[in-house]
């Protein structure tokens, strides 16, 4: 999993309830007063992964109304333009029918969504339609598609949903250093710190150059509430896996026999190491162009936790102006 695939599933981690409303909200609106649910409970993250393709939903919830009735929510996120979005929403449905539903009685309803990140240009709409010969349809497959860039910022805040404020940013009207804050400050009172990443990630795209600096100042401020989250988890493991636990492995092997002050040493030393070896690794499959500067910048500190930090934004930047900033940074601290 990717990366950018594992920051956006915090959105339907993170807060599933407050997607699923906002899912619901404009099922309603296109549908009427057909869908009525007044409660709903997620007893349920199902998962995601179907066997047979090398691909993978961004969020699929088994969701429970208040009367007892069962269905299935699927969400996909997209930043680009995919001609066949509808045909792989349909496919996806399909074999989380399949997978999910009763082994006796009726498949599980679905409602499949997409939401557009971005302004991505002529995208598909629904339904999808698979017509035969003469206009004739062999098959009629409607689904929600949400494009934030047209949807005003006040109808999704009027949700009063917070795991929402993330997208909020991505929608239309002003955007700015204040608005950014706010948001954060929201996350932080609600405990919602898995939202934190996704928050950042989403502001380094609305927010102009001149915003850069004083955004990883905000950002790293908050990385003390997250640091035991699965989200922290996801971005550094790279950097743990090939710098920390092979360096602490390596530095209890010469601790033995050089003592316990060089073994330590000997350790972060090794961890050091790792997390460099991360950083250059990372930029060279995402920006080859900067794997030299990578190699210059990460010998510019041996400070473990502002290496940590360089993984993260790395992992999370959006182009390669945005990788090149965060290695010339590297010798600034």
């Amino acid at each position: 999993m990717g990366k950018y695939d594992r920051a956006m599933k915090l959105l339907v981690t993170g807060d599933p309830k407050a997607l699923v409303e906002f899912v619901l909200q404009r099922a309603r609106s296109k549908h009427g007063m057909v869908m009525r649910v007044k409660y709903i409970e997620i007893p349920a993250e199902l998962s995601t992964e179907f066997p047979g393709i090398d691909a993978e939903a961004d969020g699929l919830l088994l969701i429970t109304t208040e009367d007892g009735r069962r269905f299935l929510v699927h969400i996909e996120f997209q930043s680009k333009n995919d001609p066949l979005m509808a045909d792989r929403l349909l496919d996806y449905c399909l074999r989380a029918r399949h997978k999910h539903s009763p082994k006796e009685g009726p498949p599980l309803p679905i409602i499949s969504c997409v939401i557009y990140l971005r302004e991505c240009g002529q995208v598909p709409e629904p339904p999808l339609v698979w017509e035969l010969f003469d206009d004739e349809k062999n098959l009629v497959f409607d689904y929600i598609s949400i494009k934030l860039h047209e949807l005003p910022r006040e109808e999704l805040l009027a949700l009063n949903e917070p795991g929402l404020l993330p997208l909020s940013l991505l929608t239309a009207g002003e955007m700015n250093r204040t608005i950014v804050r706010e948001m954060f400050e929201e996350l932080l009172a609600r405990k919602l710190y898995d939202l934190l990443p996704i928050g950042q990630t989403i502001a380094t795209w609305v927010l102009g150059a001149t915003d850069v600096a004083w955004l990883k100042r905000e950002y790293n401020r908050m990385l003390d509430f997250f640091k035991d989250s699965p989200a922290y988890e996801w971005m550094t493991e790279d950097g743990r896996k090939e710098g920390l636990e092979q360096g602490l492995t390596q530095g209890r092997r010469e601790g033995i026999e050089q003592g316990r002050q060089e073994g330590i040493e000997q350790a972060r030393q090794e961890a050091v190491e790792g997390y460099r070896q991360t950083i250059v690794t990372l930029v060279a499959k995402r920006s080859p162009k900067l794997e030299r500067l990578a190699k210059k910048q990460v010998r510019a500190t041996d400070d473990i936790e502002l290496l940590q930090n360089a993984i993260i934004h790395i992992s999370l930047a959006q182009d390669s102006t945005d990788v090149e900033i965060v290695l010339l940074d590297l010798d600034k601290e």
